[in-house]
């Protein structure tokens, strides 16, 4: 449809109402020989609504066009049928259509259709019946009335509707459609830096979710500055209320007792400090603004090793039982536990499956391993200062309710349970001077009768009795004159208080 804006003054009705209509909205385009035009009527909600993209109630219901319907023709949906939901505030346009006759304006309405692929059919219908009451009630020039009626009257329409789809094409083609004008809204406007505070149009500047916007220079050396220097903490709004925002909130995340009362499962903790305060998305668009392609990808490569590593330790400060280094020579990889109660680990980045304990390759869960030592003085990793404490708080205390949280329930009860049987252990090694603990194994053994030289029936270590060093299979121990234990093979067995003064493989001159 070829426009003509130079179009000599016309004593023609009609050419005069289209000239008009052009004045008053350039957007539309307008064919004077054919007497016709067409303008595409934005559909904008300023508060926005919401779209959704729905499970077909049958599969015979199709997806040749979206559901926007009145309230009445709305079904209301289950949880379970709504796949996903956004908020928009921009449609795709109406488009109306619209030939003016011979007898128009007096004898004859206008001749027009109206277009939309979001209205139902039961809506175009309605504003067609409407726009051609409009020319009823007048019979005389009529059309800007008929653009600004659809104007306003599709604002309203939307204003009390939903959005339904079943086709997700359509859906987000629809979401896709709402970023690019405002995008272009975006663009056409002038904002003022927040960190040169030179002014600049939108289009080479750049707005977070805050709504805080910069030129993309400064974003690009402020954020490639801090990756490479390493300062992940700082990849976020650089408005001062927002750093000092984020500055306030993870601090109130590194306190346990903040998940505490909000209720968070574990999972979803991770989740939330795994989420960088920027998308990746849109870090990618600021390095792209001014760097090269090699530079972006190094550049958002390094961000998401550091970010990684940096949220890790972070975690291991809040949940110190959930992350494990994996173990395999050249591998990195820190490792999030979900089950505490579980020994197998798996390594996502090389798929080493080892154990948690003896930090091995998976041996099965019936086979007793050595847990490594522990780093400190600890149970399962629970200092036993916070043991301690944890016995002597009230059941039901809050304390106590803090402990089990920071690591977890089961492990908490396991380590109290451990550090009991160690102490009854160390009392009863104390008071009963028949009972050791194997140097290698641990477990306790009672001797009941022979000599000093003793084997461990669950890992056949052979020790020394008296002092608890490891030892060979023979009696050197016993028999060589710079040996703590020389000549006290014999020490301590029953009938044996003279013969134990010889030493191995000597006899007496008599």
């Amino acid at each position: 449809m070829e426009a003509e804006d130079d179009i000599e003054f016309s004593d023609d009705l009609r050419t005069q109402e289209l000239q008009s209509v052009k004045t008053i909205y350039p957007g539309c385009r307008v064919d004077y020989q054919a007497l016709s035009g067409a303008i595409e009527v934005p559909l904008k909600i300023e508060l926005g609504i919401e779209i959704k993209l729905v499970e077909p109630d049958t599969p015979s219901q199709g997806s040749d066009h979206p559901v926007l319907k009145k309230p009445s023709e709305t079904l209301s949906q289950s949880p379970d049928q709504v796949l996903t939901k956004q908020t928009v505030h921009n449609l795709p346009p109406i488009t109306l259509t619209f030939c003016l006759p011979e007898n128009y304006p007096y004898d004859e309405a206008p001749a027009f259709t109206i277009q939309s692929s979001v209205l139902s059919k039961s809506i175009t219908t309605g504003l067609t019946e409407d726009l051609l009451q409009m020319w009823n009630d007048y019979k005389d020039q009529i059309l800007f009335n008929m653009i600004d009626f659809l104007m306003e009257r599709a604002q309203s329409e939307l204003l009390v509707t939903t959005v339904d789809f079943t086709d997700p094409e359509q859906y987000y083609n629809i979401i896709d459609y709402n970023k690019t004008v405002l995008q272009k809204e975006f663009d056409m406007q002038t904002f003022t830096c927040e960190i040169c505070q030179e002014d600049y149009k939108g289009s080479v500047c750049l707005e977070f979710e805050c709504r805080h916007a910069f030129c993309n220079q400064c974003l690009y050396d402020y954020f490639s500055s801090v990756i490479t220097t390493g300062e992940v903490d700082k990849v976020h709004c650089p408005n001062f209320e927002c750093t000092k925002k984020f500055v306030e909130t993870r601090k109130e995340y590194s306190n346990l007792e903040t998940w505490m009362e909000r209720n968070f499962p574990v999972e979803e903790i991770i989740n939330v400090l795994l989420t960088p305060s920027i998308s990746l998305a849109l870090l990618t668009k600021i390095l792209k603004s001014h760097g090269t392609p090699e530079e972006v990808e190094s550049g958002i490569k390094r961000y998401q090793e550091m970010f990684k590593k940096s949220q890790y330790e972070f975690i291991g400060n809040l949940l110190p039982n959930r992350l494990v280094d994996c173990p395999r020579t050249g591998c990195s990889e820190v490792i999030f536990r979900k089950d505490l109660n579980d020994k197998l680990v798996v390594c996502p980045r090389c798929a080493y499956a080892f154990c948690n304990d003896c930090q091995n390759s998976w041996h099965a869960r019936f086979v007793i391993c050595k847990k490594l030592a522990d780093k400190g003085n600890n149970y399962l990793g629970v200092p036993v200062d916070d043991i301690e404490y944890y016995l002597l708080l009230e059941k039901d205390s809050y304390e106590r309710k803090a402990l089990r949280s920071k690591y977890g329930r089961a492990r908490m009860k396991r380590a109290i349970d451990e550090f009991q049987m160690d102490q009854l252990f160390n009392k009863m090694l104390h008071e009963d001077k028949s009972v050791v603990a194997c140097p290698n194994c641990e477990i306790g053994i009672e001797k009941t009768d022979g000599c000093n030289k003793m084997k461990c029936s669950q890992c056949l270590t052979n020790f020394c009795f008296l002092c608890g060093e490891i030892i060979g299979p023979n009696y050197d121990h016993f028999s060589l004159p710079d040996s703590t234990c020389y000549k006290k093979l014999f020490v301590g067995m029953a009938g044996a208080e003279e013969d134990h003064l010889n030493p191995i493989g000597v006899l007496d001159d008599d």
